[in-house]
């Protein structure tokens, strides 16, 4: 009786993984290039699907005609339930890999800006000199983009979506907070690069946890690239394989 039971709750959960990957939502995220195993693996999406399994195995076991028909009712609920679930997850994780886009963005146009410009700009001395040039002023106004508080208030969603861990979210916004003109033009950069290699650590967790398509952000590196082999480089380096 045991292996029976067992083998009519696996069958179960298998005939409820199978509509899972039947569902609208995730046939959308299907369509759309989105690894649906990863999803289905999700935690809460996990206990959303084992719920749904043991009411149709309930469901199967009624013989009131009239309860089946409320039960088959839940169950259907507890899936619209988990669908509608799942497209704000979709919703908060394509928010935050936009966020880190931006971020990337911003920090690519840092690192490619000519060395003179950024030594026009950074030091004790030619940070507090009058701004004489438009090239200088565009970089300090770059500077001033990611050192903005909006990043930093990002940075708790990015935890929440797992895409950065505890220490690497102290981190980020240790750096975003170290930002001054008054740095050296080497420890300037070092630190905006310190951000972009945490920012493309998230941007990599998000594809791995929840099978997102891979894409290149539009970057000033990504923009400038157009062979083959040069778009290849850039999806590994913002995460890809």
């Amino acid at each position: 009786p045991t292996a029976v039971r067992k083998a009519g709750a696996e069958a179960t959960t298998a005939e409820v993984g199978a509509k899972f990957a039947e569902s609208k939502a995730i046939s959308d995220l299907e369509q759309a290039g989105w690894n649906i195993k990863k999803m289905q693996a999700d935690m809460d999406i996990a206990k959303q699907n084992a719920r749904i399994a043991a009411m149709n195995a309930a469901t199967a076991r009624e013989g009131n005609s009239l309860k089946k028909q409320e039960l088959q009712l839940k169950v259907s609920e507890a899936i619209q339930k988990r669908d509608d679930g799942i497209r704000g997850k979709v919703s908060e994780v394509e928010n935050a890999r936009f966020n880190i886009d931006n971020l990337l963005n911003t920090a690519d146009r840092i690192i490619g800006t000519p060395r003179g410009v950024v030594e026009s700009a950074t030091g004790p001395i030619s940070s507090r000199m009058p701004t004489l040039s438009q090239d200088t002023a565009d970089f300090e106004s770059l500077i001033e983009n990611l050192d903005a508080q909006a990043f930093l208030s990002q940075i708790p969603q990015m935890k929440g979506t797992g895409a950065l861990s505890e220490n690497e979210g102290k981190k980020l916004a240790a750096a975003l907070q170290s930002l001054s003109l008054k740095q050296s033009p080497g420890q300037l950069v070092g630190n905006v690069k310190e951000m972009q290699r945490l920012m493309l650590k998230a941007r990599k967790n998000l594809a791995d946890k929840f099978g997102m398509p891979e894409n290149v952000p539009d970057t000033p590196a990504a923009a400038q690239s157009t062979s083959a082999a040069d778009i290849d480089a850039l999806v590994k380096k913002y995460g890809g394989k």
